[in-house]
């Protein structure tokens, strides 16, 4: 009876140790995939991105208030692939509405 206890206790000891050097090794992997990917980053990359700056407020006919409008954009630059990167345009009120 010992014997099967040291035996299965041995056994998930090696259950576990394999696990956590599996895990270790898949995370390795997956930590060089990452840093290869940003060694690989083109600093001559640039991406040109808009974001709104001014805004007017939509109303319907009664008066009440239903949403915004963007009447002004402005465009900036992106130099990293993990910023992200607003594409935002000039809008106008939807249809039976109006910006006072």
């Amino acid at each position: 009876m010992k014997l099967v206890f040291i035996l299965l206790l041995i056994l998930v000891a090696g259950s576990n140790i394999y696990k956590t050097r599996v895990r270790d090794f898949h995370f390795d992997i997956i930590l060089t995939q990452v840093e290869a990917m940003a060694q690989g980053e083109n600093e001559d990359i640039v991406r040109v991105c808009t974001r709104p700056i001014a805004w007017a407020s939509c109303y319907d006919k009664t008066g009440k208030w239903v949403c915004m409008r963007i009447t002004a954009v402005e465009e900036y630059k992106v130099h990293s692939v993990i910023e992200i990167c607003d594409n935002a345009r000039v809008t106008n009120c939807p249809k039976g509405t109006s910006s006072y």
